[in-house]
């Protein structure tokens, strides 16, 4: 940091320095409150507080939610008044990345799961407002079907765990209570005989026909009909299968229709993945390997290679048998628990956030070699993984809630002889108590930890249902006793499966953590690859995202360190680092606070599972752009890009109609440029994007993460469809802008270049006009400082968009190295031409603009160079006749002479791209745009393409610019396009 005061005579000028390391743009404004503060202070001046937005407003406080969002609404945009029910937020100067502030805070304000999208599709005050109140309000209620005589003589009871998902998916609806599996198969499976192998499966265990209805408060299972489940068949592309299994998986299902079963095969191109979804109602986890074991022998028999199948056991003779087990020997293990959890905790205190957030998970970050340091503690001690990672979990809870004594719950199988072949639920919940006294070490948790779970083990045919109902703890909404916290784990050996002759790895889709929010805090471990990963699910009523990514992190730490802590005692391990201790009071948001909670520059291992995303999103996306250097490397410059008069009311009539910011808008011109500059109809550029909080706005440090926007050009190129279209791109990247852009290369390891970054060769900035600010009472007025050769060479290219209440101004900075001033020059006139046509054309074609390419651009003064092209198969009276006839249509008029010059006429710049592309249908020719403004006059036009010598110059890009004003200010109301004059 460097500080200078300069003298100018009748006023100061105050400069300051910082090294991009610890200062990013969006730090300044703080900085200068800080500054301002910590001035007063020295100068042994009263605190004086921030001014306050005025209150008032005249739109009446229609309900809490109208009051809650009209305050964030104007702290994100930063407004002194209240909005208007009619106010839209793109309109009111709403960006891209105020966008996903608002969002943030919305949801943590008022525990509403709202999306990007979401406000894109509700950008009206008073729309927003409805939306958020049927999203935290509102009775949900699930139509029950009437149970005739008939069916309930043979119905059958459900089983507990069966009564627990069916009442959790009513109180929460938004949960995913099924279980998805997909697995790519080594070559092709045939569509048909897997439907009847499905068919087969379906009649062969009655679970899969059955349906649940509800009679008097008890839910029933009642056996249908057999049935044959369709194949859903699709052609999917590589990196396509984890976004298409993430949504097939998120469909729900219908419980009261007997048909909980799903199947698709998709082709990959080379190899088809199966996919396969159960709801929880008749499949868990431990029914998985033998719903795969059953389907490949009936796969077999569809097949015709297998005569016999055996004989099974029915779920619902399990519900029965395990009934009549409760009554005969289940008082012994229910006296067990009632012992075993005398006086223990029923909830704990997690640190419930206000207002409620979104739910969400977090990754869990365990080194690749966990596996190898841990066997010798197993060994040793005589431990299993669930053991060790259960201690570790313990540890964690003690010294989160601070008790000593604590308990959450794990789900165990509950098969028994005879039920190895049986397809249907069978866990069941047991709770595991941990207590500690002063001086335990973590070697006497471990071996308490071994004695309680063996324990349970022996006990854990006790129904969770009947061992609450005994202890009758007290109950609390939304929550379960003893499991507020629950751990899951699955370390099986990995193992491939058949389908007849063709083998079937797991396919790896990503994670479904997310989704599994049955309780308030759930750890899933699993083997993938041969290493563990573990990921924390959390809901948002119940935890905060700040103290998930902390419990995450301690998790982590606690098992990572695992074998060379058992001797240490418990007090001393997995210390709180709690995140709301950067707004202490007294002490001001430190940077190293950001950064523990992964919102520096490098990230958080629990944004991890958005590099699956850009994977995907960037799989054969191009590293660089064919951007050809100059042969003399020039000077770094900058230079604004030209706008046509009364292009930004224009604009935002646009973002108004489609739903757009300017951030989106801007994306578009730039991805239309480059299409045409590089000669490609896939590109990529980078923005920067804020990673600040809630909480965290007024630190002081890079904040600051890069985005990669990849556009790909479609079909149709009006304004109107390629906003569309990158919409969509802007929207998708924009939804995991956290995950660290340094992780993301690491991730797809592209090809590195001297001096250039991977996807950033050009870079898209918003950048907002500052506010004011004051030091010690002094108005502070910010002097611009003129950018230099040294300053302006971070990208090949940079754009920059800054826009105020009635100004827009969109500048280029590029590296002379990279490319050459008349290159530079060319492109800049391009990208003003386009955001032209975006604010004046949006629904006509971008192919007939003259834009630039890298490779043969146009000179400083506009000149074409380059043959003519000349048409041998008509004359040149036919050529003038054609022509004008064009000529008419596009200006609607009746008359045009020889000698007409096309913007006299009342012609601009985007009627001339009508009639480029009206002149190169007529005359089958590929006529460049250049040619119009080389020879203006039908008759010099038509000479030329007939092969006549060329006696006409091209007028400068001046001069072109004002002839085209020149027309749309004398150009009569009725000669506008499709309007025939008369």
């Amino acid at each position: 940091m460097r500080a200078a005061l300069l003298d100018l005579g009748t006023r100061h000028a105050l400069f300051l320095c910082f090294h991009h390391l610890v200062l990013d743009g969006e730090s300044a404004p703080p900085l200068l409150r800080e500054l301002d503060r910590c001035y007063d202070e020295a100068a042994g001046a009263a605190g004086r507080g921030l001014p306050t937005a005025p209150a008032g407003s005249s739109d009446p406080r229609q309900s809490p939610v109208w009051t809650e969002l009209a305050q964030l609404w104007s702290q994100v945009l930063r407004t002194d008044g209240l909005p208007g029910a009619e106010d839209s937020f793109f309109l009111s100067g709403g960006t891209s990345l105020m966008v996903t502030k608002l969002v943030r805070r919305i949801n943590d304000r008022l525990g509403c799961d709202l999306s990007l999208r979401d406000l894109f599709e509700h950008q009206r005050f008073a729309d927003l407002v409805h939306l958020v109140e049927r999203r935290v309000g509102g009775d949900l209620a699930a139509p029950t079907r009437p149970v005739t005589e008939e069916e309930l003589a043979v119905a059958c009871p459900a089983s507990g765990f069966q009564e627990r998902i069916w009442f959790a998916e009513r109180l929460e609806p938004d949960a995913l209570y099924s279980v998805s599996m997909c697995w790519e198969a080594d070559g092709y499976l045939d569509a048909v005989v897997l439907e009847r192998a499905l068919a087969l499966l379906v009649e062969r265990h009655e679970i899969l026909r059955t349906r649940f209805v509800e009679h008097d408060g008890r839910l029933l299972q009642l056996v249908d009909e057999p049935w044959t489940p369709a194949v859903e068949t699709a052609d999917l592309a590589e990196g396509e299968l984890a976004d298409w299994v993430q949504q097939a998986a998120g469909r729900p299902f219908d419980v009261g229709s007997g048909h909980l079963v799903r199947a698709a095969l998709l082709d990959l191109g080379t190899r088809h993945a199966l996919f396969l979804c159960f709801h929880h109602l008749v499949l868990d986890g431990e029914s998985a390997p033998v719903v795969m074991d059953e389907l490949s022998a009936c796969y077999a028999a569809a097949a015709g290679r297998t005569a016999e199948l055996p004989g099974i056991k029915q779920y619902r003779e399990y519900v029965r048998a395990a009934a009549e087990d409760r009554k005969t020997s289940g008082e012994t293990s229910l006296a067990y628990w009632a012992d075993t959890l005398d006086g223990a905790p029923s909830t704990l205190p997690l640190d419930i956030p206000a207002p409620v957030g979104p739910h969400g998970a977090v990754r869990v970050p365990l080194p690749p070699d966990l596996l190898e340091r841990l066997r010798g503690v197993l060994a040793e001690r005589k431990v299993s993984w669930f053991m060790v990672v259960a201690t570790a979990l313990a540890v964690l809870l003690h010294r989160r809630t601070g008790k000593d004594d604590i308990t959450f719950g794990t789900l165990v199988s509950d098969r028994r002889t005879g039920d190895a072949g049986m397809v249907g639920p069978t866990v069941n919940t047991v709770v595991l108590r941990s207590r500690h006294a002063p001086g335990d070490t973590l070697a006497d948790l471990l071996k308490d930890m071994r004695a309680t779970v063996l324990d349970a083990l022996q006990h854990q045919h006790a129904p969770f249902e009947a061992v609450v109902e005994r202890l009758a703890p007290p109950r609390e909404p939304g929550r379960t006793p003893y499991v507020d916290v629950t751990l899951n784990m699955n370390v099986k050996s990995e193992s491939r499966l058949a389908l007849d002759r063709v083998r079937l790895t797991p396919a790896l889709v990503g994670s479904r953590w997310e989704d599994d929010l049955k309780f308030g805090l759930t750890v899933n471990v699993q083997l993938v690859n041969g290493r563990l990963e573990a990921a924390l699910s959390y809901r948002g009523d119940r935890l905060s995202e700040k103290h998930a990514r902390d419990l995450a992190a301690g998790l982590g730490e606690l098992i990572d360190q695992f074998p060379q802590a058992l001797d240490r005692p418990v007090a001393s391990l997995a210390p709180v680092r709690d995140g709301s201790a950067a707004s202490a009071p007294g002490r001001p948001p430190q940077y190293r606070d950001a950064v523990q909670l992964g919102l520096g520059p490098s990230g958080s291992p629990a944004d991890l599972p958005g590099l699956d995303f850009w994977a995907r999103y960037l799989h054969d996306a191009p590293a660089y752009l064919p951007m050809p250097a100059p042969e003399e490397p020039g000077e770094h410059r900058s230079l604004p890009v030209p706008l046509g008069d009364g292009v930004l009311p224009r604009l935002r009539a646009l973002q108004a109609e489609h739903g757009v910011t300017l951030y989106m808008l801007a994306a578009a011109a730039l991805a239309t440029v480059l299409y045409r500059w590089t000669g490609q109809d896939d590109v990529v550029f980078g923005t920067p994007v804020s990673t600040r909080e809630e909480g965290f706005e007024d630190v002081l440090g890079p904040c600051l993460n890069t985005v990669v926007i990849r556009c790909r050009r479609g079909r149709v190129d009006t304004p109107a469809a390629v906003l569309r279209q990158v919409r969509e791109c802007v929207l998708q990247a924009f939804e995991y802008q956290r995950t660290p852009f340094e992780k993301v290369v690491d991730r797809l390891n592209p090809p590195r270049r001297p001096s250039r970054a991977p996807y950033i060769d050009v870079t898209l900035t918003m950048e907002s006009p500052e506010g004011s600010a004051s030091l010690h009472g002094h108005r502070l007025d910010r002097l611009e400082i003129a950018q230099t050769h040294e300053t302006l060479g971070k990208f090949g290219m940079a754009l920059a968009v800054t826009q105020t209440a009635d100004r827009l101004s969109v500048t280029l900075n590029h590296r002379g190295d990279r490319i050459g001033a008349k290159d530079a020059d060319a492109f800049a006139r391009s990208l003003g031409m386009v955001w032209d046509a975006f604010a004046f054309a949006p629904d006509r074609s971008l192919a007939a603009l003259d834009l630039a390419t890298a490779a043969v651009g146009p000179s400083n003064d506009g000149a074409y160079s380059g043959p003519v092209v000349t048409i041998t198969d008509m004359s040149a009276a036919q050529l003038e006749r054609s022509i004008a006839q064009v000529w008419r249509e596009v200006l609607s008029v009746s008359d045009v002479g020889s000698a007409d010059n096309f913007f006299d006429l009342g012609g601009n710049s985007m009627l001339l791209s009508t009639l480029h592309n009206r002149l190169r249908t007529e005359l089958r020719a590929d006529l460049p745009i250049r040619h119009l403004f080389q020879f203006p006059t039908v008759g010099s036009l038509a000479a030329a393409l007939a092969g006549a010598s060329p006696d006409s110059e091209a007028p400068s890009d001046d001069e072109f610019r004002q002839r085209a004003r020149r027309g749309r200010r004398g150009r009569p109301a009725a000669g506008r396009p499709g309007v025939n004059g008369q």
